[in-house]
C-alpha cells in the first residue's frame, strides 16, 4: 500500500513540474488588454505573469489584473 502512495506522488511531482505552453493574459474594464504565451511549469509561469504585471500595471490606481488562462 505504502508502494502505491509513493508512485502516485512521485506522478503528481513529475506531471506538475511539466513545461508547458502557458498564456498569461493581463485584463483591464474593456477586456484583454494583451497576453503572452510562456512556455515553463505552472509555478514558474505565474511568477512571470506576476512579474509582468508589477513592472507594467503595478501601480496603485490600476484596473488591469493579470492571470494564468
Amino acid at each position: 500500500m505504502k508502494k502505491i502512495f509513493f508512485l502516485l506522488g512521485v506522478i503528481a511531482l513529475v506531471s506538475s513540474s511539466c513545461k508547458k505552453n502557458r498564456t498569461c493574459a493581463c485584463y483591464n474594464p474593456g477586456g484583454e488588454a494583451e497576453s503572452f504565451i510562456v512556455n515553463d511549469t505552472k509555478n514558474n509561469t505565474e511568477s512571470i505573469c506576476q512579474k509582468y504585471y508589477d513592472e507594467n500595471y503595478g501601480y496603485y490606481f490600476s484596473e488591469t489584473y493579470c492571470k494564468i488562462k
